[in-house]
């Protein structure tokens, strides 16, 4: 068995897209609309086969009524340990672009 994917909510999708292509070289699929729902998606997808939804929906965007967004934990396999200490460094340009967007 493989986990097909994992999805979490959000009320800024293009943004939190946006965080996971320019860190961990995600490519994201085209924007799914439901108007009827009010729901927007978009899955990101890595060069191992791993997916994530990241969703989105008007009825949660009040923030009385969605008390916890997000998810609990999800660990990204770097290959190695120095691998995974230069992500930090290596995000730190798109971090600080995806800010300057959201002033």
């Amino acid at each position: 068995m493989r986990i097909a994917h994992i999805a979490l909510w959000t009320d800024r999708p293009e943004t939190l897209r946006d965080f996971y292509v320019a860190c961990f070289g995600g490519r994201s699929g085209p924007k799914y609309t439901n108007p009827a729902k009010g729901f927007v998606s978009y899955f990101v997808r890595f060069d191992d086969g791993a997916s994530l939804e990241i969703c989105s929906r008007t009825d949660i965007r009040d923030r009385a009524a969605r008390p916890h967004l997000g998810y609990c934990h999800i660990a990204f396999d770097c290959g190695s340990r120095e691998a995974v200490d230069a992500v930090p460094q290596s995000c730190v340009p798109a971090v600080t672009a995806l800010r300057a967007n959201r002033a």
